[in-house]
């Protein structure tokens, strides 16, 4: 994994998992889970098998994947929780260190898992992200840049 976090609210936990050769995956394992959860090192990479074996029962296929061609190393981030941008409430952000993405990924009330770009030609090479006391995020760019995310003026 390259970066994780607790949701604040919920204590769900969202794991950044840098792909082999193909694929850029989020795994995600709700609080009061027991842990220890196959997410398909080394037969799966995102939801796609690479290793010819059967899935196993208990896999636990990611709730969001983007292929190469759109990034290739993702960098876990946090559900924003903070009060300045009333339309990220909830919804998990996280980002790509090659092209600077800024992705985001909420579930619907049906409980499925719907992913986007949400800010893209950042310039960034992202390679963490930052939570303050508020519930505000911030982006720390490889050069040692550090962005607080905040509404468009």
């Amino acid at each position: 994994p390259w970066r994780f976090s607790f949701d604040r609210e919920t204590g769900d936990l969202y794991i950044g998992d840098v792909g082999g050769s193909d694929w850029e995956e989020i795994d995600y394992q709700p609080a009061g889970s027991p842990g220890g959860a196959n997410y398909g090192w080394n037969i799966y990479e995102g939801m796609h098998p690479t290793s010819g074996r059967a899935a196993p029962e208990d896999l636990v296929l990611p709730i969001t994947e983007y292929p190469h061609s759109e990034g290739v190393s993702v960098a876990g981030g946090y559900v924003y929780r903070g009060s300045t941008i009333e339309s990220l409430q909830g919804i998990y952000l996280y980002g790509d260190f090659g092209f600077g993405t800024i992705w985001a990924a909420w579930r619907d009330d049906t409980g499925t898992w719907h992913s986007t770009p949400w800010l893209t030609n950042t310039g960034y090479t992202i390679s963490s992200f930052g939570e303050d006391e508020a519930g505000n995020l911030y982006v720390v760019n490889y050069a040692g840049v550090l962005i607080r995310i905040d509404p468009a003026t």
